[in-house]
């Protein structure tokens, strides 16, 4: 379970350990559960409905003058419309570009969590600065939260916000705060400590002068205690802002040599150990991408990857070096079909697991009327990297990339950059992390190409030639991408793998050399008197020149005779006998 008091997300990362039957057989194809649409015009309506109903307590307890609230269109809510647990909220519309994008819902129950919900799952503005017709002042105090914001703006003091976390901040705000004094006074805790030197730090060359305000109170206490629980005045803040030192003669300097060192001093410079997982492709700190088709076997794939791993098995002619924690997040697939892939993969329970492996369920996040996981939602990548840190993960997968990001643009590549940012943040801390996606009708991973700038590692699954559907989760693996050590790529071969079912029952995996198998193919197509070496090219998808060199290796070897047939020894070495 987590709760995040800072951007007031919180949901479970559960890993279902319900029994239930062995299932057999190909398992049931799914559709993916599209994310609930936005009806804003239904959203508009709402923000009317609970507008001006904010009881006169409620207002003195949070500072909030009558002009505020009209003005910015606050009211209240009893009971959240699709969280009915989350009660008694004001309610705060939040509007970018003058169009508005969500309601937010700040419960005043004192055991609320979290305390603050976005009108739904799914929104395209997770984070946004708030109010923004404050952008129109030079000086403009940051605080942490928008009730604290409306409680200074109350008090005739111009403030913002974003609707986030203590420690949330969008590169891109930054050009919004060009030439202008900001005061940072955000809560007295740690987070907001640290948010507040990151907001600092951001605004660096932006910003005409940045200071971080101390307001002297108990911890937890923020800028509406300021004025409601000790009664201080306008003026009182004012003097303490100008009083206080800028952040530039507070805050330490940077010392740039020290990050550019000479290069024989860098290499005598330590970091944390790059550790292989599965030899000799994935280890940590990478990201890497697994692109197919639609059906050809992504999700199997993937599974099949993290449970050899924390069972310390072999894949394919892959081995295990570390079989790290792992955790795997399906965002498409009902729960029962996600258990009966587990089940065929490992139905029995004395295949028991040297790592840990964790299963997050969109499906069963809804179920629990919990969050649903977006890859771009900083307040949620903040979780999920807590999370895996905490549970020591080293290796997780996102199934699949346009599940976890409804309403990106995936040919743009601005849009993908936040994802790509916390990727590598990911790295850093020693995780690697997989992405499932879908090719493109070129025939390359879909969408903006710039998803793979930062790849370590980019794999295509196509069916092979001749693929029937009777054939199950059959596909062929391709390196398209690989980031390693010139020493290991001669380890790195191409597979095509089937999961089928042996003489006991259990479903295994076989494997095979992309490249021998079709060599095999070439030289059964000759025997099968088929000459022309362009039919040959086409069928298989391979250039002439490599057909021409196939065959005269298979002379050479005594596998075929000049005339293009199999000899005794080819029929044994294409596996026709």
């Amino acid at each position: 379970v987590y709760n995040c008091f800072g951007c007031s997300f919180e949901g479970h990362l559960h890993n279902p350990t319900t029994k239930v039957r062995k299932t057999k057989g190909k398992p049931k194809k799914t559709t993916r559960e599209e994310p609930t649409p936005i009806n804003y015009q239904e959203m508009e309506e709402k923000a009317r409905e609970y507008q001006g109903n904010i009881p006169q307590r409620v207002k003195e307890s949070r500072g909030l003058s009558d002009e505020v609230i009209e003005k910015y269109q606050l009211g209240y809510c009893q009971n959240h419309p699709i969280w009915p647990g989350h009660k008694n909220s004001i309610t705060i519309p939040i509007y970018k570009n003058k169009k508005l994008v969500n309601i937010r819902y700040h419960s005043l129950e004192k055991d609320a969590k979290p305390k603050v919900l976005p009108y739904q799952s799914g929104l395209k503005y997770p984070t946004w600065l708030y109010p923004e017709d404050q952008l129109d002042n030079d000086t403009l105090i940051v605080t942490e939260g928008e009730l604290d914001a409306l409680c200074s703006i109350s008090h005739i003091l111009p403030a913002i916000t974003r609707t986030g976390g203590a420690t949330t901040w969008e590169p891109a705000f930054n050009k919004y705060f060009k030439h202008k004094s900001i005061p940072i006074i955000q809560d007295c805790d740690i987070p907001g400590k640290e948010g507040s030197l990151k907001i600092a730090q951001e605004l660096s060359g932006f910003a005409k002068e940045r200071r971080i305000i101390d307001l002297g109170l108990k911890e937890k206490e923020d800028l509406t205690d300021w004025f409601v629980t000790y009664g201080k005045s306008k003026e009182e803040l004012q003097r303490l802002i100008a009083n206080q030192a800028s952040e530039e003669e507070e805050q330490p300097k940077y010392d740039l040599a020290k990050t550019i060192p000479l290069a024989g001093e860098f290499l005598k410079l330590e970091t944390p150990e790059k550790k292989t997982i599965l030899s000799p492709w994935l280890k940590e700190k990478q990201i890497i991408l697994i692109s197919g088709w639609r059906g050809v076997g992504k999700t199997w794939l993937g599974l099949s990857l993290l449970d050899s791993i924390t069972r310390n098995q072999s894949f394919g002619s892959w081995k295990i070096e570390n079989p790290v924690n792992c955790l795997y997040l399906d965002a498409e697939m009902v729960k029962q079909d996600l258990d009966e892939r587990l089940l065929i993969l490992n139905p029995t329970s004395l295949r028991e697991r040297e790592s840990q492996l964790y299963i997050y369920s969109s499906e069963l996040a809804n179920t629990l009327k919990e969050p649903s996981p977006y890859l771009f939602d900083p307040a949620w990548q903040a979780l999920f990297k807590d999370f895996l840190l905490e549970k020591e993960i080293k290796l997780w997968v996102a199934d699949n990339v346009t599940s976890l990001t409804p309403g990106l643009d995936e040919n743009v590549k601005s849009e993908w950059d936040c994802i790509n940012e916390w990727l590598k943040e990911l790295r850093w801390a020693g995780i690697s992390t997989i992405l499932i996606h879908h090719l493109g009708k070129g025939g390359t991973q879909r969408g903006t190409s710039a998803r793979e700038d930062n790849i370590d590692i980019s794999i295509q699954l196509n069916h092979p030639p001749g693929y029937l559907d009777t054939d199950g989760c059959k596909f062929e693996l391709k390196f398209t991408k690989t980031r390693l050590r010139h020493s290991e790529l001669k380890d790195i071969t191409d597979l095509q793998l089937q999961l089928i079912e042996d003489e006991k029952g259990n479903s295994v995996w076989t494997y095979g050399s992309i490249k021998k198998s079709i060599r095999n193919r070439i030289l059964t197509l000759f025997d099968n008197g088929i000459l022309n070496q362009t039919e040959i090219a086409e069928e298989l998808k391979v250039s002439r020149p490599y057909i021409s060199m196939v065959k005269k290796e298979a002379i050479r070897d005594k596998f075929m005779t000049a005339e293009g047939k199999l000899t005794q020894t080819g029929f044994m070495e294409t596996g026709k006998i």
